[in-house]
């Protein structure tokens, strides 16, 4: 009579924690030595949202290693229970005639790591900070990490960025990023989650995410031409460039700055200009002096929203509003013996951004019967005009000097015909007398009759 001893079964390892997907390694061997070889049957014990792909699972020989595979479909660790149950067998089939003593190994399947960036998408001003905040539903055995790969589309155009390790979802990526150029700039951050071991390290790489940041650029626009000189009434003619390309459009205000306000009007401030507007504003300089006004351009980039936003790089566009030139000759109206030279000077009230010159132009009522008189040009208020006239005839003669101001042109030019004045010579003929008779002879104690 052979007796059976109780056979046992060890299963190596009892515990363990796979990765979502993998499959188990359970060795199964047993120190009992029946009459035939000990054999092994497993029973697996899942919940129910566990997916076991089980292989041989009865006749197994010592040495047998459990390789099925799970599937954990959920957000958590599930554990999963393999029952073994050593056996010895009828001596004449492999029928299961002593069941003995069973052994449990416990694996815990990880959930796939997942790991979402909070927002997935934002735009960032130029040296705006990141504010990227993480979520999971992920609840492994321990905890979950990820790491963060920073990859810029154009890295020579962006920095402040960088690879991140270790991660936890209660962390917040704030990185100031920094875009050196007038384009849109991407930056992907691309999250890899991973389960924790027991070792402590990084095991069960899950589902990556990715984070796109716009950064944007620093918002530029410039004024053409960055300076200019406008007559009194005139119009301004500033248009614009920009070499600034952001994820939507930009847009620029205009605040209009005048050093006196009180003497000029006509400028206004004008908001959600692009750089395909003209400013064209009408200005009026009801002084005697040149005035200015400053056009200070403010652009920004436009976000989702369609607001302004990423204030840029200011322009100032400098505009200077000649006043009307005057002139005034003095002695408005002078009276001349004839052969006399005039002595007219000038004086003016105007002040411009450079200077002011005044033509003269001299119109005789009967110019056969004076000579003297010319045109000038080129004059200033502190010339005097000494023309010496002659009246040909035995009739007083009108001479008009009409005076015609200019303000001086960058170019050295004149430019802005400012308000006309005139002065009035009155040139008197030679006086001549005649008696009748020339001569004439009469008695002693006649009375001499001469006429005139």
């Amino acid at each position: 009579i052979w007796v059976e001893p109780t056979v046992v079964v060890t299963v190596a390892p009892d515990q363990d924690t796979i990765c979502d997907g993998d499959n188990v390694s359970l060795q199964l061997t047993s120190i009992s030595r029946p009459t035939r070889q000990v054999r092994f049957r497993y029973d697996v014990l899942a919940p129910g949202t566990v997916t076991v792909t089980t292989g041989q699972d009865t006749d197994l020989a010592p040495g047998f290693e459990i390789e099925d595979q799970i599937d954990n479909p959920t957000d958590s660790a599930q554990l999963v229970r393999f029952v073994i149950t050593p056996y010895t067998r009828n001596s004449g089939d492999d029928g299961e005639k002593c069941t003995g003593v069973n052994d449990t190994a416990y694996v815990w399947v990880e959930p796939t790591p997942r790991v979402v960036g909070v927002p997935q998408v934002d735009t960032l001003c130029n040296e705006e900070t990141t504010n990227i905040t993480f979520t999971s539903p992920t609840r492994p055995t321990r905890w979950m990490e990820f790491n963060i790969e920073a990859i810029a589309d154009d890295p020579s155009s962006v920095s402040g960025y960088s690879d991140v390790f270790n991660y936890r979802t209660d962390s917040v990526l704030a990185q100031r990023l920094t875009n050196d150029s007038d384009l849109k700039q991407r930056i992907r951050y691309i999250l890899t989650p991973y389960n924790i071991n027991a070792a402590g390290s990084q095991n069960c790489e899950g589902i990556r995410d990715t984070v796109t940041i716009w950064l944007e650029p620093t918002a530029k626009v410039t004024g053409v031409p960055q300076e200019d000189t406008l007559c009194n009434e005139g119009t301004t003619n500033i248009t614009f460039t920009s070499p600034t390309a952001p994820t939507r459009w930009m847009e620029f205000n205009i605040t209009a700055i005048a050093d006196h306000p009180g003497s000029i009007s006509g400028y206004s401030d004008e908001t959600g200009n692009r750089t395909d507007s003209i400013l064209t504003q009408t200005q009026t300089n009801t002084s005697d002096t040149a005035t200015r006004v400053s056009y200070v351009l403010t652009p920004y980039n436009i976000n989702s929203q369609g607001n302004q936003d990423c204030m840029g790089i200011r322009d100032t566009v400098t505009i200077w509003v000649e006043p009307t030139a005057r002139i005034t000759g003095i002695p408005q109206v002078d009276t001349l013996c004839n052969f006399e030279t005039t002595n007219i000077t000038f004086s003016s009230p105007t002040v411009p951004t450079r200077w002011m010159e005044f033509n003269i132009q001299a119109i005789p009522d009967h110019p056969t019967s004076v000579s003297g008189y010319g045109d000038l040009t080129g004059y200033r208020p502190d010339s005097v005009l000494a023309q010496t006239l002659t009246n040909l005839s035995d009739t007083a003669q009108r001479i008009r000097y009409i005076l015609t101001p200019y303000n001086i042109n960058a170019g050295g030019s004149q430019d802005c015909q400012g308000v006309r004045d005139t002065v009035t010579i009155w040139l008197e003929p030679t006086a001549r007398v005649t008696g009748v008779p020339q001569v004439d002879t009469i008695c002693d104690l006649d009375d001499a009759i001469v006429t005139f």
